[in-house]
């Protein structure tokens, strides 16, 4: 009988130690909570990271304009004061000159303004990956959430809603972000550094 009481006991002592406590439970709800929030709270910053760029962007734009005005009314005031005073030899020589430079002016603007539209394509794409990695979190999270509540449970939601074959997939997919997104990150820095 003591043998029976004992081996009731530890049965008894497991399974209420593989039981998940409400606590956790509740934790693992509020933290599905918490991605959503994060999720927003990105979403809305790279949306402002995005606005700023744009904004930067089109400064930047309208900087390079300037300078092509400049650099054209420059010549146009060469070509009417400097260039009837003088030679012929000399005012084909100056007009040559002025049409390589006014080429050249447009090609460092366009080159310019293709730069500063890809930095924009860039800054757009990397606060995009960001987004999706916290989503690709917040499936990961929901998969663990399925398991805290029972091994069959975190099975069908991994294999069912999440399309998955195994949580190994999911947690390899997962790994496999981490670097993108740590690689994105500094991406990121560095054309905000550059756009200053």
């Amino acid at each position: 009988m003591k043998n029976l009481n004992s081996l009731v006991f530890m049965v008894i002592l497991v399974v209420s130690g593989c039981a998940t406590p409400p606590e956790v439970k509740q934790l693992s709800l509020q933290q599905m909570e918490y991605f959503d929030s994060a999720i927003e709270a990105v979403s809305a910053q790279s949306e402002a990271l995005i606005m700023a760029t744009e904004v930067i962007v089109k400064n930047a734009k309208l900087g390079i304009e300037n300078r092509e005005r400049e650099s054209k009314a420059s010549m146009e005031n060469l070509a009417v004061n400097i260039i009837p005073t003088l030679t012929d030899k000399k005012k084909k020589e100056a007009a040559l000159k002025m049409l390589s430079e006014v080429e050249e002016t447009v090609k460092v603007a366009e080159k310019s303004r293709s730069n500063l539209d890809k930095d924009l394509d860039k800054v757009r794409n990397k606060s995009d990956e960001l987004t999706q990695y916290l989503r690709k979190m917040k499936e990961v999270h929901l998969a663990i959430d399925a398991y805290v509540q029972s091994e069959k449970a975190g099975e069908k939601v991994v294999s069912d809603m999440l399309k998955y074959p195994s949580v190994n997939d999911l947690v390899t997919k997962a790994n496999n972000l981490i670097p993108k997104i740590k690689q994105g990150s500094q991406d990121l820095q560095s054309l905000i550094s550059g756009m200053q």
